[in-house]
């Protein structure tokens, strides 16, 4: 599991950025909502992510993981 931190702007909107890892090449990151939905979005070379799915009337809850083929 990667450390991050999420900032707001808008309650639809997310900021993720986490602490890269030396061997990883890719994070999934995935978000669930109270309703049970969930949504795993792979990111490549990147450390942060603007997440603009959500809506504003639910909690949602993130998990980074980071991806390394070795």
């Amino acid at each position: 599991m990667v450390v991050y931190t999420m900032n707001y702007v808008y309650k639809q909107r997310a900021y993720l950025k986490c602490k890269p890892l030396n061997n990883a090449f890719a994070y999934n990151i995935t978000m669930v909502s109270i309703l049970k939905n969930y949504t795993c979005i792979a990111v490549h070379d990147f450390y942060e992510y603007w997440l603009k799915i959500m809506d504003n009337q639910h909690d949602y809850y993130f998990y980074i993981e980071a991806i390394n083929e070795k």
